[in-house]
This record gives C-alpha cells, structure tokens and sequence, in this order.
C-alpha cells in the first residue's frame, strides 16, 4: 500500500513536470508570436510614417514651387511697368538703359529684384509690343522658374490743358474736344460741332484747393488733379460727358467718376533746337505787304514785332527762334498759309499776340507750335481770330483772353482761359500716354 501511494505520487510529480514543461514551451511560443507580431507592426508603422513623411516632404516641396511660379509673374509684370514706364518718360529708352538687339529688333533691358530678376523687350512697332519674363529661382535647386506676358499697348493723348499750377475757367463758354486724326470726330481735320467730343481734360498736378476753377463753364471732360485736389465751380458751371450736361439738374456739378486726383506729369523744360540761322526777307507776295516772309528753313530774330496792319508770312516749313521781343498789337497780323508750319521758339521774358493774333489758314493746330524757353514767364493771347495751335510753356503763364476761339492743347506752368473764349481740344495733338490694351500669358 505504502508502495503504491509512493508510485502514485511519484507519477504526479512526474506529470506535474510535463505539464510544466509543456506550459513554459507554450508560454515561448506564445512570446515569440507576440514578439514578431509587435516587430511586424512596428516595420508597418515605420513604412506608413517613412511614406506620411516623404508625402509631407513632397507636398511641401509642390507648395514651395507653387509659391515660387506665382512669385514669378508679379516679377515679369515689373518689367511690363518699367517698360511703360520708360516709354511715358521724356528721355529715351537708351538714355534710361535699354539695350536694341538688331536680331530681333527690340529695345531689351534686365533687372535683378531680391526675389529674382526680370527679362523685358519693346518692340518697336507703333503702338509698342511688350514682352516680359519673371524668373525665380526653383527651391533647392539651381534651375529657375519662369512665367511669361505679352501686352499690346495704345495711345491714350491728355488732350485739352495740363499745368503744373492752376487752371481758371473763369466766365461763360464751353471747353469740348474733337480728334483730327478721325474723320468720324472732325471734318477735314478740323473742329465740327456736329462731331464734337466730350473729353477735354483740365490736368494739375497740383493738389491745392481750387487748383482748377471752372467757373461758369461748361466742361466736356473730365478734372484730374493732384493728390487731394478739389476743384472749384459755379453755380452754373458743369463737367461730364455730354448726356450728363445736357440734363437740367447737373448745373454747379461734376459727373460721377469725370474727377480724379491722382494726375502726374512731367514738364521738362524747352531747348531751343538752334539759337542762329537764317534772316527772314520782306517785300511783297500775292501783292500784299509783309514785314517777314518765312519760307522752309531755320530762322532766327532779335524782334519778332508787328503793329498797326503790319503783316508776317510762313509759306514753308520753318522754325523760328526769337531772342528778345515777340509781339503783335492792333491789327497786326501773322499770316500761316495753307500747306505750311511754323514752329516757333521763344525765349523772350514775354509773348504778348493782341491784334488779328496768327491767322493759320492752314486750319490745323499741329501746323502752329509755339514753344516757350524757361526765360518765358508770360505768353498772352488776345487776338480777335482763332487761335489754331499748340503751346508747350512748362515755364510761363499761359493767359486767353478775349471772344476768339482756341482749337489745339495747352501745357504750361498755369493758364488762364477766364475770358468768353471757347476751347476745342484737339486729341490727336494732346500728351501721349502709352496704356495697356490686352494683356496675355504666354
């Protein structure tokens, strides 16, 4: 019996052994499974965050060039800006730094900016062609990106009476435009009221208050002033287009949006092209006396003076400069004939034409332009015909006064058209302005 029993339990323990055994074997295995397991997820996850990370790295990398291709075109229209810029600018495009390439035939200029640089040219067609590259660099690399614009450019012409200082309007009349150039807007190039315009533009760059008076005046325009400028107008006075003044409310008003005061310029001075040249003869032609006869060529005088019934004669293409005294009073009269042009050049203190004035038969303004040196401080014209022409005086006091009409353009320090005159601007002679017409990626 005590035999057995020691058999017996010498048989559990011996199953308790197995079943120890057994239990850590599986105990192994089953850290193992766990281990691998775990290592397996481990080498998932690691792929999953190696991918998250090279797609954050690519989708920054795509961000970063997006930033740059839009970074390049505001550069390429920095160079469609310099380009216009120059192109407005009273010097040349060689003065100011472009470079004309014969192969293809275009002023070119480059200009480095902190962000890249631009690759601009003008074509030389009228008007201008402008062609701008933007080039940034891409990141982390040393290629770059580029963006490309194409402009066509037009001519925009500030035509009617542009100054520096002020502008006074003054009494009764009207002030319109009409465009020679366009035989729907003049008949044979000259004013029509059957064909007038209403885009006479009185332009300071002056900001004072009242820089512009339009008194009285009917304006067939538009007022553009300098920073903060508000111009003055009678209780009669009116400026707009021509629907908006023929209504019969409108009276002491400007139109909506034919205001602004953001007007620049530029007035460079007047350099006479020659100071000597040719005397000009007297006598007779057609059987009429005259005092000077002008024929094409380069003329030069002392005095340019008529009084009584005297009489002056441009029969070519001349131009004449006056050194010390230009004038005409009474019924003096200088006569301009069909076919001619006079270009006349003053640097006397003052211009005074009274009289008959300059009868230009010729019927255009761009056959009279009378330009004033910076030792011209007054010109004045009070003569009883029209004055037909274009005056550039960026030094002198432009004053027209008296019942005659003034067909052309004006640019002058300051003008006074406060007489009953009235004022036909001529569009195809005003300041060309080159402004955008269509713009294009390319």
């Amino acid at each position: 019996m005590r035999c057995y029993s020691a058999r017996w339990r010498d048989a559990v323990r011996m199953d308790s052994f197995f079943v120890m055994i057994i239990e850590s074997r599986k105990s192994r295995r089953t850290e193992g499974s766990t281990l691998f397991t775990s290592l397996g997820l481990l080498c998932i996850v690691a792929i999953a965050l190696g991918a998250l990370v090279k797609g954050v790295q690519q989708e920054s990398r795509m961000t970063e060039r997006m930033i740059v291709w839009k970074a390049a075109l505001p550069i390429a229209e920095a160079g469609v800006d310099e380009a216009l810029a120059h192109l407005n600018s009273t010097f040349t495009l060689q003065t100011n730094g472009w470079t004309y390439d014969n192969a293809s035939g275009t002023y070119r200029k480059q200009r480095i900016l902190a962000e890249g640089h631009f690759e601009v040219a003008i074509a030389t067609n009228t008007p201008p062609t402008i062609r701008s590259t933007g080039w940034v660099r891409a990141p982390l690399q040393t290629n770059y990106i580029s963006r490309s614009v194409e402009v066509e450019t037009k001519i925009r012409r500030s035509a009617g009476i542009e100054v520096k200082e002020d502008i006074d309007c003054g009494s009764t009349g009207i002030l319109d435009s009409f465009d020679s150039s366009d035989p729907n807007y003049s008949t044979d190039k000259q004013y029509d009221p059957a064909k007038a315009k209403d885009n006479c533009r009185l332009c300071t760059i002056s900001g004072a208050k009242q820089a512009v008076d339009v008194g009285s005046r009917k304006v067939y325009g538009r007022i553009a002033m300098g920073a903060g400028g508000v111009p003055g107008i009678g209780n009669r006075g009116k400026v707009g287009s021509t629907e908006w003044i023929n209504q019969g409310n409108t009276s002491g008003k400007i139109e909506p949006g034919r205001l602004s005061d953001n007007f620049t310029a530029k007035f460079p001075p007047v350099v006479a092209p020659f100071t000597s040249g040719l005397k000009p003869a007297s006598g007779k032609v057609g059987g009429v006396s005259y005092e000077y006869i002008f024929g094409t060529g380069d003329y030069s005088v002392d005095k340019f003076t008529l009084v009584g019934f005297q009489k002056a004669l441009v029969s070519g293409n001349a131009r004449v400069y006056v050194s010390d005294t230009m004038s005409t009073t009474a019924s003096a009269t200088i006569v301009i004939e069909p076919g001619a042009k006079l270009e006349l050049y003053c640097a006397a203190k003052s211009v005074s034409i009274g009289g008959q004035g300059f009868l230009n038969l010729a019927g255009t303004a761009e056959t009279l332009q009378i330009f004033a040196l910076p030792s011209v401080t007054t010109l004045s014209f009070q003569g009883s015909s029209d004055m037909i022409g274009v005056i550039y005086a960026p030094d002198s006091n432009v004053k027209v006064a008296g019942s005659s009409v003034f067909i052309g353009h004006i640019k002058a320090r300051s003008a006074d058209v406060s007489g009953n005159s009235t004022f036909h601007a001529d569009e195809a002679l005003g300041t060309p302005i080159y402004v955008l017409a269509s713009w294009k990626e390319l």
